[in-house]
């Protein structure tokens, strides 16, 4: 089973401190990602949707699963 996600605050968005490339994850290990990614965005947004009105779930989710461009 995969450890707990851990986020981190990233210009204003979330996102996996060491997200593992889709490519390297099992079958079980993906769906498994993307469940808790699903839970983390389902139970983040709304605190995002109060801040920012004209955010959608899909734009406030794909903030979290997205890696931060590096500076």
């Amino acid at each position: 089973m995969l450890p707990e996600l851990n986020f981190l605050e990233c210009e204003g968005m979330k996102a996996k401190q060491e997200q593992p490339s889709r490519s390297s994850l099992s079958g079980d290990e993906q769906v498994l990602f993307e469940i808790q990614s699903f839970l983390e965005a389902l139970q983040s947004y709304p605190a995002r949707a109060t801040k920012e009105p004209g955010i959608t779930f899909e734009q406030h989710l794909y903030g979290l699963v997205a890696p931060c461009p590096r500076d």
